[in-house]
């Protein structure tokens, strides 16, 4: 659609994958940058016919094209704010009004602690099922040690409620290899 995006193909392939398998009412994303991936979440919705919708979160988005896009006005709720503030966080489960019939998308600030936090936060906001799914995992080498993958380990060691996907290794080219959660039980 003329939009950017920083989703790797084969990354968008196992994502609708599980869009598809688990019928969500909505996916629920951070890191919007641009609003290229929110409307290719809105897009697999749509076209599975669905009244699906998507809650994208970002602190500084720039969406002016996206936006203007029919299926951006009927089917994306951009949340503007840090992913792990409360009021954020507030506005989310607003948007949701307690369904939990979600996945999530975490593709915002990668630093270990954030993405703890956010597994953390949005991990309870999923049903039994439904999955998070924990983008750009390479990082870790260029973080230090520190990145996405150092706050999934940390969070799948915290909690037992989630088990790593074979999803995660399906191509051999990805960048969330180990970050495919399905959420298997609550508390």
């Amino acid at each position: 659609m003329g939009v950017d995006t920083w989703q790797h193909p084969l990354d968008v392939w196992v994502t609708q994958e599980i869009i598809s398998a688990t019928e969500p009412d909505w996916v629920i994303e951070t890191g919007t940058r641009k609003g290229g991936s929110a409307l290719i979440w809105a897009s697999i919705l749509r076209g599975l016919g669905s009244n699906s919708k998507v809650i994208t979160i970002d602190i500084k988005p720039i969406v002016e094209k996206a936006a203007s896009y029919n299926i951006w006005k009927e089917s994306i709720h951009l949340v503007t704010g840090d992913s792990i503030g409360d009021k954020t966080l507030s506005k989310v489960r607003s948007i949701l009004g307690g369904n939990r019939n979600a996945i999530v998308i975490l593709d915002s600030n990668h630093e270990c602690d954030h993405v703890l936090n956010e597994l953390r936060l949005y991990g309870d906001l999923i049903r039994i099922g439904s999955y998070v799914i924990v983008q750009d995992m390479q990082f870790d080498k260029a973080m230090g040690g520190y990145g996405p993958s150092c706050g999934v380990n940390k969070f799948l060691e915290e909690n037992k409620n989630f088990k790593r996907s074979d999803l995660s290794n399906r191509f051999l080219s990805s960048n969330i290899k180990g970050g495919v959660l399905k959420k298997v039980r609550d508390h």
